[in-house]
């Protein structure tokens, strides 16, 4: 048992959701030019989209074998995007916010994101959300910096699963850095918050939505 195999058995029910939040912002049959920020072509499966999709990716390792056509991938820097202004029709970013460094990094990838794509539809998990995503462990997140270097190791599963040595549970934990609605709010001004609930209750996490024009 590996972490891909827990989350590939975990993530399936929110994928179908937050697919089906997509087609309900942008429509059942997706046409347009889509830029995926930080996702694989593989991920794609619970959507019903025609157009090209342009995977930008800062991992030198993807693997583009058995990728459909209308599939492309473009090695980059989500906080320094190579495209023009308004280059795509929909931006779409799948947990990845959290990953782009501190908050002025995340600041970049949003304006970044909201300069290339007319509209787009960015999800990060909440801080505030009692289960910690990356290392399925309730309230870890909570805890004081350097003891969660101290116990990772040992308190959480991904530390069991995975087995890291201190210096890598120190890095993996340097990369994440959760958001809070608030935060959202401002590094998406003007744009929908969706609160993506559990058990209609919980924000397990957030969704900023910039919706098509009527123009458009």
């Amino acid at each position: 048992m590996n972490m891909q195999s827990l989350y590939a058995r975990l993530l399936p029910h929110f994928r179908k959701k937050r697919a089906a939040l997509f087609h309900d912002v942008f429509g059942r049959d997706v046409t347009a030019r889509v830029l995926d920020v930080g996702g694989y072509w593989y991920n794609w499966d619970y959507f019903h989209i025609s157009g090209p999709i342009v995977c930008l990716n800062s991992d030198p390792a993807h693997t583009t074998q058995d990728m459909p056509d209308r599939f492309s991938y473009v090695l980059g820097d989500a906080r320094d995007m190579d495209f023009g202004d308004d280059a795509f029709d929909i931006g779409y970013s799948n947990s990845v916010l959290e990953h782009v460094g501190g908050f002025d990094d995340q600041r970049r990838f949003a304006n970044e994101i909201q300069r290339v794509c007319r509209c787009f539809f960015v999800q990060t998990p909440s801080r505030w959300f009692v289960l910690e995503p990356h290392l399925l462990t309730p309230f870890f997140h909570y805890l004081p910096r350097w003891i969660q270097y101290r116990s990772v190791r040992w308190c959480t599963v991904w530390g069991w699963v995975t087995r890291p040595t201190r210096e890598e549970g120190a890095a993996f934990l340097d990369e994440i850095r959760l958001l809070t609605y608030r935060e959202m709010v401002e590094l998406f001004p003007d744009c929908e918050i969706y609160r993506e609930r559990v058990a209609f209750f919980f924000v397990k996490s957030f969704v900023a939505i910039k919706r098509p024009s009527l123009q458009s």
